[in-house]
C-alpha cells in the first residue's frame, strides 16, 4: 500500500499549501508527498527545507509507481509551485520531483537549491520510466484518462525548472526536463552549477509536441556530456524550437553525445556556446535544424 502525505482540491476551492521543515526527508517505495487539484481550484504550493538531505528513491514494487515529491493538476486549475532548499538531493531508481498537468490547467514552476550536490540516476526497476526532475504537461495512459475524465491531449503549459547547486550529476537514463506533450508551450530550464555531468544516456530536455519549445540555459565552470547523453531543445509540431545557451569555462562532449535544437515544421532553435575550451568527439553532434522549416544557428 502506498504511503501518501498530501493536500488536494476536488472543486472550485484552492488546495492548501504543503510546508515541510526537517533535517532529512526520505521518500521510498512509491511513497508520495504532494499537493494537487482535480477541479477548477488552484493546486497548492510545496515548500521543503531539509538542512542535510532529501532522497526520492525507487518505486512501489507491485505497480512500478515511482516515489514522488510533486505538485499536480488533473483538472482546469493550475498546479502549484515546488520549492526545495537543501544541502544534498538524491533522486534515484525511478523517483520523481515535478510539477505536472494532465488536463486544461498548467504545471507550476520547480525551484531547487542544493548547496552541495544533486544526483539523479536510473529508472523504475524493470521499466524505462526515468528518474526525473521536471515541470510538464503530460499525456496519461488510456485507463487513467477514462477513470479521471482526462483529455487525450493536455492543453495547459509546462512550467519552468530552475536549479542551483555546486555539482549536478544526471546518469543512467535519468532526466531533467521542461516538456509539453500536449497543445501548450514548454517552459525554460535554467541551471547554475559549478559542474554539470551527464553520463550513460543522461538527458536535459526542453520539448513540445505542438506549442513553442522551451529554452535550456546552462551557467557552469565545466559541463561534461558522455555515454550517449543529450541536451535537447525540440519542437515536434508546428511550433518553433527553443534555444540552448551554454556559458562554461570548459565544454566536453564525448561518446556519441549530442547538443541539439531541432524543429519539425517550425524554426530550429539557436545554440550559443561561450567557452574557453571545447572538446567534441568525431561521432558527437552539435546542431540546430528544422526538418521542414528554417534551420537555426550554432555560434561557438
Amino acid at each position: 500500500m502506498l504511503s501518501v502525505f498530501s493536500t488536494s482540491s476536488f472543486g472550485a476551492g484552492n488546495s492548501g499549501d504543503l510546508i515541510l521543515s526537517t533535517e532529512k526527508l526520505t521518500i521510498i517505495e512509491g511513497g508520495r508527498v504532494g499537493a494537487g487539484t482535480f477541479g477548477t481550484g488552484l493546486g497548492g504550493d510545496i515548500n521543503v527545507e531539509a538542512t542535510e538531505l532529501i532522497e526520492v528513491i525507487g518505486a512501489e514494487p507491485s505497480q512500478s509507481v515511482g516515489s514522488l515529491l510533486g505538485a499536480s493538476s488533473l483538472g482546469a486549475g493550475d498546479a502549484g509551485n515546488l520549492t526545495i532548499d537543501t544541502t544534498r538531493l538524491v533522486v534515484r531508481d525511478g523517483g520523481r520531483i515535478d510539477s505536472s498537468a494532465a488536463a486544461t490547467g498548467s504545471a507550476g514552476n520547480v525551484d531547487i537549491q542544493a548547496s552541495e550536490s544533486i544526483e539523479i540516476s536510473g529508472t523504475v526497476p524493470g521499466s524505462s520510466d526515468p528518474s526525473l526532475i521536471s515541470s510538464g504537461a503530460n499525456i496519461e495512459d488510456e485507463l487513467a484518462q477514462q477513470i479521471l475524465g482526462l483529455p487525450s491531449l493536455p492543453s495547459g503549459n509546462a512550467g519552468n525548472v530552475t536549479i542551483e547547486t555546486d555539482v549536478l550529476k544526471i546518469t543512467d537514463r535519468a532526466e531533467v526536463s521542461v516538456v509539453n506533450e500536449g497543445l501548450g508551450n514548454a517552459g525554460t530550464l535554467e541551471i547554475d552549477a559549478d559542474s554539470i555531468m551527464l553520463d550513460n544516456q543522461g538527458s536535459l530536455s526542453a520539448a513540445t509536441r505542438s506549442g513553442v519549445g522551451g529554452d535550456i540555459n546552462l551557467s557552469t565552470e565545466n559541463v561534461f556530456l558522455q555515454g550517449n547523453s543529450t541536451a535537447t531543445a525540440r519542437a515536434e509540431g508546428i511550433g518553433n524550437c527553443g534555444n540552448i545557451r551554454i556559458d562554461a569555462d570548459n565544454v566536453v562532449v564525448l561518446e556519441a553525445s549530442q547538443v541539439i535544437a531541432d524543429a519539425f515544421m517550425g524554426m530550429g532553435g539557436n545554440i550559443q556556446i561561450d567557452t574557453q575550451g571545447l572538446i567534441i568527439c568525431g561521432e558527437c553532434q552539435i546542431s540546430a535544424s528544422s526538418r521542414l522549416g528554417i534551420d537555426g544557428q550554432v555560434n561557438i
